[in-house]
């Protein structure tokens, strides 16, 4: 795509969603993995995701870097009420392995 031309998704706009916030880890091995599980497992398949390294632990976190993430989340409740969340953390992650 060249720059200024326009791209048009052939996927159409949903109205409808889950009311269902994800909190997950911005490991770039797990999108696939993500909808999988909360397809299968959780029956939901329109969310709002919050992709954060760590995941759900960042999101608890009192530090001013956190602090951006869980306004986000307000932000995000505010517009969408959702009635649920789901945290997601995976083997390995590096956020653990460092912090």
């Amino acid at each position: 795509m060249n720059p200024g031309e326009t791209y048009t998704t052939r996927f159409k706009w949903h109205d409808e969603h889950d009311r269902t916030l994800v909190v997950d880890c911005s490991d770039p091995r797990l999108p696939e993995a993500r909808h999988d599980f909360l397809n299968k497992c959780c029956g939901i398949s329109r969310y709002d995701p919050i992709i954060i390294p760590g995941g759900p632990v960042t999101a608890t976190l009192s530090n001013a870097f956190c602090y951006v993430d869980q306004e986000r989340i307000r932000m995000l409740h505010g517009l969408h009420k959702f009635q649920r969340v789901i945290g997601i953390v995976h083997f390995e992650c590096g956020y653990y392995k460092h912090h």
